[in-house]
């Protein structure tokens, strides 16, 4: 049945590079997506040491709080962070807030900032409004 589907769809999206690589991406069979799976549950993590490696690595942050200025209007938000981490072995936690409290934002900008964190940035809702 999945082979009928998937000549079918690409018969009819023939010339559409970007459209059928997506459509078959969707018309992944069953059994194979049933392997990804289990074999995504064999997987351990080490929690411990993924969270040493988050708050050792403050400079991972900088995205955010890049992206978060430019949705503010902040001219050269890139600019103002290379300063703050090139060329450096580790950003820490204070150096980051330090650069945060020179910021000309408002205070409520500020406290956003400061909320980002490596345990909790993921990069996602950054460019909505604030709360």
């Amino acid at each position: 049945m999945y082979a009928i589907i998937h000549i079918f769809l690409k018969n009819w999206l023939i010339g559409n590079i970007f459209t059928w690589k997506f459509v078959s991406f969707l018309i992944i069979s069953s059994p194979a997506l049933n392997s990804i799976l289990k074999g995504l549950g064999k997987l351990k993590l080490n929690e411990a040491k993924i969270a040493l490696d988050l708050e050792n690595n403050w400079a991972v942050v900088a995205e955010g709080i890049q992206t978060v200025l430019r949705r503010e209007g902040y001219e050269a938000p890139y600019e103002a962070l290379k300063n703050l981490t090139r060329g450096k072995d580790r950003v820490e936690e204070s150096d980051i807030h330090a650069f945060i409290d020179v910021l000309e934002v408002s205070d409520a900008i500020k406290a956003e900032l400061k909320k980002i964190r490596p345990e909790n940035y993921t990069g996602i809702d950054l460019m909505s409004d604030h709360e």
